[in-house]
Formats: C-alpha cells, sequence, structure tokens
C-alpha cells in the first residue's frame, strides 16, 4: 500500500510540476515585452501540454486491460494532442483570418467526441477483453456528429456564435452566444454525466465509496468552469481563459481518477496482487532479472539459475521445479512442488525393473518347459513307433540270426531279400505314423517335433 501511495503521488507530483512549469510560461507570455520570450514561452508551453497528454496516451494504452476501453481512451488522448496542435497553428501560425475562424470551429470536434468515448468506455466496462459493444449503440454517434457538422458550419447559419457584422467575424472580437452553443454544453454534461453514473453502476470493488469521489472534483470543476466562461466571468476568461488547455486536463483527470479509484479496470495494481497472493511463489523480474514485484514467502534465486530456466526448466535440490516465461518488459517466475511426482516417477521406475526382471524370469521359464515338451513329444512318438513296428523289427532280428547261420550263397539271398521288404515296411510303417502324429499335433496346437518332418 506504501509503494502505491509513493507511485500515486510520484505521478502526481510530476503532473504538477508540468503543469505549474505550463504556467509559469504563460505568466512570462502576460507579461514580458521581448517577442523572443514570447514566442519561446509559447512553444514550450505547448510542448510541455503536449507531452504531457501523449505520455498519458502511452500509459493508458500500457495500463488498461480490455480492447475497446483502451482504444477509447487512446483516441481521446490523440483528440487531446489534436486539440492543442489546432490551438498552437491557430494562435501562433496561421494568419489567415477566416481558416482561424474554422480551426476556432474545429476545436468542438474533440470537444464534443470526448464525452461521447467516454460514454462508450463506460458502456464497455465489465466485459471480456475481447468485447464489441453491438451495432445499436451506433445511434449515440448521431447527435454528436450533427452538433459537430452544425459547428462546423457557424458561418452559413450564426446559430452557435452570432457576430453582429463582417469585421466582427473577421477578428472574432465581438461575437455572442446562440442557442446551439447551450445545446452543445448541454449535450457535453449529459454524455459526461452519463459516462460516470454508467461507470458508478458497474462498479464491484469493495470500499469504494471512500475515493469514489475522485473522478466528481474533475466533473464538477469542468461543469463550473463551463458556466463561468459562459457568463465571461473576467478572472475565469482573463486568467484561465485557455479552454483547449483546461479541458484537456479536466479530462485527462477525470479518466485518470476513474482509473485510479477502479471504475476502469488496469493491471497497475501488482504489490496488492502479490500482496492478497496465497499458495504462489510467482515473481516478476525485469530483462536484468532484478526483482520487481514477488509474493509473500517467495524464494529468491541467484540471477544465473533465473536465466537458466529461460532455456528450461531447473530441478531445485528440495523437488521443486523453476519456471520461466517472458512478458512485457521482463519475465515471470514461478516454483511449483513437484516432489509427489518425482516420488510417484521413481517409484513406476521401480516397478519397471521389477516387472522386466519378472518378463524375463518368465521367458526363462516358458523356453524350458518348451524344451521338455519337445522332448516328451519325441520320446513318445519313439515309443509309439516301436510299438507300431515291433513285430516286425523282431521278424528282422529273427531273420538276421538265420542269415549268419545259413551255408548256401542262395538261402542268403532269400533271407536278405525278406529283411530287406521288412526294413522296407518298418520305414513307411513310421512314416505313415509320423505323418498321422504331424497332423494331430498341429490340430491339438501342441509344438511339432522337431525334425520330425524329416523323420
Amino acid at each position: 500500500m506504501a509503494i502505491r501511495q509513493r507511485q500515486f503521488w510520484n505521478a502526481a507530483a510530476a503532473t504538477a510540476a508540468v503543469v505549474v512549469g505550463a504556467v509559469l510560461c504563460r505568466v512570462v507570455v502576460r507579461t514580458t515585452q521581448v517577442a523572443f520570450l514570447e514566442n519561446l514561452a509559447n512553444f514550450v508551453r505547448f510542448f510541455l501540454y503536449f507531452g504531457l497528454f501523449a505520455f498519458w496516451g502511452a500509459s493508458v494504452r500500457q495500463r488498461v486491460m480490455q480492447t475497446q476501453v483502451r482504444g477509447y481512451l487512446v483516441a481521446v488522448a490523440v483528440l487531446m494532442v489534436l486539440w492543442l496542435t489546432l490551438r498552437e497553428l491557430r494562435w501562433h501560425i496561421v494568419l489567415n483570418p477566416d481558416v482561424r475562424r474554422w480551426m476556432w470551429y474545429l476545436y468542438y470536434v474533440p470537444l464534443l467526441l470526448i464525452p461521447l468515448l467516454a460514454l462508450l468506455v463506460s458502456l464497455s466496462l465489465g466485459r471480456s477483453e475481447q468485447f464489441r459493444l453491438p451495432r445499436q449503440t451506433s445511434l449515440l454517434y448521431a447527435p454528436t456528429v450533427l452538433l459537430i457538422l452544425l459547428a462546423l458550419s457557424n458561418d452559413a447559419h450564426q446559430w452557435m456564435f452570432t457576430f453582429p457584422d463582417q469585421a466582427a467575424m473577421q477578428t472574432e472580437l465581438d461575437y455572442r452566444y446562440g442557442a446551439l452553443y447551450y445545446v452543445v454544453c448541454a449535450w457535453i454534461i449529459l454524455s459526461s454525466a452519463a459516462a460516470f453514473l454508467a461507470m458508478l453502476a458497474k462498479c464491484r470493488i469493495p470500499r469504494t465509496k471512500k475515493i469514489i469521489w475522485m473522478p466528481l472534483v474533475p466533473f464538477g470543476a469542468a461543469v463550473l468552469y463551463a458556466a463561468l466562461y459562459a457568463l465571461r466571468v473576467p478572472f475565469v476568461v482573463n486568467e484561465l481563459g485557455d479552454l483547449a488547455m483546461f479541458d484537456c486536463l479536466i479530462f485527462a483527470a477525470f479518466f485518470e481518477s476513474c482509473i485510479r479509484c477502479g471504475l476502469v479496470q488496469s493491471n497497475t495494481r501488482y504489490y496488492d496482487l502479490f500482496r492478497a497472493s496465497v499458495g504462489t511463489s510467482a515473481q516478476i523480474t525485469d530483462r536484468a532479472h532484478r526483482v520487481r514485484f514477488t509474493a509473500s514467502g517467495s524464494e529468491t534465486f541467484p540471477p544465473e539459475v533465473m536465466m537458466e530456466a529461460e532455456r528450461s526448466n531447473v530441478l531445485l535440490p528440495d523437488g521443486k521445479r523453476l519456471s520461466s516465461m517472458p512478458i512485457n518488459g521482463g519475465y515471470v517466475v514461478w516454483t511449483e512442488d513437484i516432489s509427489e511426482l518425482l516420488a510417484l516417477r521413481e517409484k513406476l521406475e521401480s516397478v519397471q525393473e521389477e516387472l522386466s526382471a519378472r518378463n524375463e524370469i518368465v521367458r526363462m521359464e516358458y523356453a524350458q518347459e518348451k524344451e521338455e515338451k519337445t522332448i516328451e513329444e519325441q520320446n513318445r512318438l519313439y515309443d509309439l513307433m516301436q510299438q507300431k513296428t515291433q513285430s516286425q523289427l523282431d521278424g528282422a532280428k529273427a531273420l538276421a540270426a538265420r542269415y549268419e547261420a545259413a551255408e548256401s550263397e542262395d538261402e542268403r539271398r532269400r533271407i536278405l531279400a525278406r529283411i530287406v521288404v521288412l526294413g522296407s515296411y518298418i520305414k513307411r510303417r513310421k512314416d505313415f505314423v509320423l505323418s498321422q502324429q504331424g497332423a494331430s499335433v498341429e490340430s491339438d496346437h501342441v509344438l511339432p517335433l522337431e525334425g520330425g518332418g524329416a523323420a
């Protein structure tokens, strides 16, 4: 809170210094007899105000979040700068009386558009950042555009300013206010009041009543000034007669007070945001990694660690992860407690190792079981073939014994022929048995015997 108040008073002091400098320049213009000093004071005064409103417009563009509201407020700043430029050209550059008078009428372009923009700002508050006003609100432009056209064409009808003769029109010294002038003043006051009331109705900030009077001060000053200026009060006309400068200051003060008291949402209350944050460790740094805003209870890190976090997340020893993200003008740095995630990852890695070991054991058991089943199947087939051909084997064995005991060559040849026939039968019988068993094995999803197809 102290930092925010200090920032507010610093900005107020800087603005007051610019205004005081401009007032001193006006005093120099009114008192000096030296033409060079008078011209220098005029130009210094113009550039002081020009820089003030240009800087305010740039500040608004950076602070206000809602896109449409930001566009309207920047347009207000542009109209103020345009108004001051017209005034400077009219009084110190342009010499043609007709052009000067027409530039005087152009004053009412920003004077009428700024309250209209204020009303549009109030209608856009409380919406999303990409909100756009409906087309029906374009009807609000009609009265403003009509009044601007009537003001610019005053020479044709003189409803706004009346001149008794042509000489008065050329010098602009003797003129009276017409009915249209009061209509313009009423429309400006009505638009400004409607804008303020709409802002007030949409305000949802607690304890705002203590500061809600802030926009009333410039609004009341503007109404009072307009009334005194219309009545041609000598002090107001002579000492505060610079209508463009005064109204621009009033409008800027009105919009700035709305921003300061929260009627127009802005993104400048970082201190309050971080002070109210609970359970966060965010920090905002500049481009040199100097901490500008920090949440209460957040840790501090060396600039080297923050620079490393720009490239990739940094894992801290206490189970936290440091992250960084670039923003306009610096970086946002925050930490996350990922100790539970790290513990879960470690547990998953342990389970993965255990499952890998179990899979290896299962594969070994499967290979061993496959080998055992293969041997069992081979033994079964051997026993089966032995059983199917046992009688032929016994017969071949008996014939072999007779072959050894035979004395004649013819008898041995006959015995050998019978042995060959039995051997051929045994071979064919075994092939037949193996073919039948192979088909049975395939139908029963049993692993085939190694080399069974060649048996």
